[in-house]
């Protein structure tokens, strides 16, 4: 169970989720077969510089990748939250109310909340 597996740390969706795309292993073929040619024509210092180019790039990828998985992880709750809060009205129910996580910043929610009015609301 995914919230089992978030709980005990055991989910990790960035080293499981490959795309499945055919370009996907070509793309990163030729990027391997030109980082070889560079090794062959490069001093060591300037292929060692290419890599730490290449890192640094990776690094700054993946820092872009974990904001746009937090966003969009972010806003699939709060439309779940919508979608259960807007059905509730139509059943003449009143919504819980949505409180900020305590050290979070701005429209930033603690994760277990989330989780517990999801719960809440679908009873």
């Amino acid at each position: 169970m995914i919230l089992e597996d978030l709980w005990s740390g055991r989910f990790y969706p960035a080293e499981t989720g490959v795309p499945m795309d055919p370009k996907y292993r070509e793309i990163n073929r030729e990027i391997s077969e030109n980082i070889e040619r560079l090794k062959t024509q490069l001093t060591p210092e300037q292929f060692a510089q290419v890599e730490q180019l290449l890192e640094q790039m990776a690094l700054s990828h993946s820092m872009e990748l974990e904001s746009q998985f937090c966003f969009g992880f972010a806003a699939g709750m709060q439309l779940q939250l919508e979608v259960a809060c807007q059905l509730k009205k139509r059943h003449s129910e009143r919504c819980l109310p949505i409180r900020k996580h305590r050290g979070a910043r701005e429209k930033r929610y603690s994760f277990g909340y989330a989780v517990f009015l999801i719960l809440a609301l679908m009873k």
